[in-house]
């Protein structure tokens, strides 16, 4: 039996994970935003869109107070949980906006990253992450130090 096949389907595995912590409106929530910024990165260019994410070309401090470590934790799993599975396509770029915005929601702050590298068949690679404190909240990836940063926002 498949790996899926043994968690279950979207909504119930959305339902047990928002049973077992007590976060059925920020699931709710992640699935909206995702929605609302994929159709947004669709019909708009990001260069329009920047201007919402936050302050350019600054960084949050990596110095968080550990006050806030469950709720992003729950943040990082909600967005997976709502990005694996939803039907239009939810890439890395739309999963840190999702998780920066319910960060938003709480006043903690973050760090959007933008980098590209260049992957072993010579073509360009982008990849988008968002990072609290110390922790990497989304988009975390194998040679992520690979990528090279050309662009922050700070919230």
């Amino acid at each position: 039996m498949s790996q899926d096949k043994k968690q279950g389907c979207l909504p119930l595995r959305a339902i047990r994970f928002a049973h077992d912590n007590k976060c059925f409106f920020m699931i709710v929530r992640a699935f909206f935003y995702s929605a609302f910024y994929r159709l947004g990165l669709l019909i708009f260019k990001p260069k329009r869109m920047k201007k919402n994410w936050g302050t350019e070309k600054e960084e949050s401090s990596e110095e968080e107070s550990m006050d806030g470590f469950d709720y992003v934790q729950k943040v990082a799993r909600a967005v997976l949980c709502v990005c694996n599975y939803t039907k239009w396509e939810s890439k890395c770029l739309v999963r840190a906006l999702t998780a920066g915005k319910l960060l938003r929601k709480k006043k903690l702050h973050y760090t959007l990253y933008l980098g590209v590298c260049q992957e072993d068949s010579g073509e360009m690679a982008a990849h988008a992450w968002l990072r609290w404190g110390k922790f990497i909240v989304t988009g975390k990836i194998d040679g992520l130090d690979r990528y090279a940063v050309v662009s922050t926002f700070r919230n």
